[in-house]
């Protein structure tokens, strides 16, 4: 059982790594070049063009282009942006 979640919390982390590389340096570096592949990131890419449904499902991505593109790097879930101490002030509930 012990190993079991071990490694269940260690996958967690690997992929919340991965993601929160791949948004700073291929969404906001390759991402920004109209050609690239990664400008076209389905979950990027809704975020963008429906602010309303970024707000509602990805508000700490929401608050990253809306208040602060310093902060907020993960996409799905924040807990890399805490371990990299990159994780800006939750949105105000409105």
């Amino acid at each position: 059982m012990t190993a079991w979640v071990i490694q269940f919390l260690l996958g967690l982390f690997v992929a919340n790594a991965g993601e929160w590389f791949v948004h700073r340096y291929l969404l906001h570096g390759l991402g920004q070049q109209a050609d690239s592949f990664w400008a076209y990131y389905f979950l990027h890419r809704q975020a963008h063009c429906n602010h309303d449904w970024a707000k509602t499902y990805l508000p700490w991505h929401y608050h990253h282009h809306m208040t602060n593109d310093e902060v907020n790097w993960c996409i799905t879930h924040p807990l890399f942006d805490y371990l990299m101490n990159t994780r800006g002030k939750a949105l105000e509930k409105s």
